[in-house]
């Protein structure tokens, strides 16, 4: 039985290097890939820190101005939250911008995380920093209660950022929200 399991056992490691070369060269098994400008580009030169991936510039096929707010609409949400963001950063306004989201949201995450971030981010998303408006650049139905929509992001450098919106008792909250 002993000798049956190494005879299997040479006889696969044997199977398997029928391929290669007498002089211990690796074998190609595919056509050599040239290095694309991406490859070349974020391999640098030693000791550097390679550059970051680009964003995807921003598409924007329905360039709609939203300046209204209110929860009868996904807009008007998001509207009402860049007009808190704009606004100071108070108990009030932290307060009533965790109303914007869905029932059961995680206040601490929402107000830890999400608020800050939008406060620093929101004038790459407005066009006047005194003024909520925004452009929408598409919205996309996920379900008759569910509809993703993407903002305008003034920053070249930056895509448009995503948020998924919830029809919940009549009224729009948001579900997830990129800062």
């Amino acid at each position: 039985m002993r000798a049956a399991l190494i005879v299997l056992l040479l006889l696969s490691v044997w199977g398997c290097r029928k391929d290669v070369p007498a002089t211990g060269e690796p074998v190609a098994t595919k056509a050599p890939v040239a290095a694309t400008e991406t490859q070349d580009r974020a391999a640098g030169t030693p000791g550097e820190t390679p550059p970051a991936l680009e964003r995807v510039a921003s598409s924007c096929p329905d360039q709609k101005e939203v300046a209204a707010g209110g929860d009868d609409t996904p807009e008007g949400v998001l509207y009402d939250a860049y007009r808190l963001a704009l606004g100071d950063d108070s108990e009030e306004g932290r307060e009533a911008f965790y109303r914007l989201f869905t029932q059961g949201a995680p206040k601490d995450h929402i107000l830890g995380n999400i608020w800050p971030r939008v406060r620093e981010h929101v004038g790459k998303y407005v066009a006047d920093p005194r003024r909520p408006a925004y452009t929408l650049c598409r919205r996309v139905p996920l379900a008759a209660d569910r509809v993703k929509i993407f903002v305008r992001c003034n920053d070249p450098r930056k895509s448009d950022p995503p948020t998924v919106l919830i029809l919940e008792q009549g009224k729009w909250r948001l579900d997830v929200m990129t800062p």
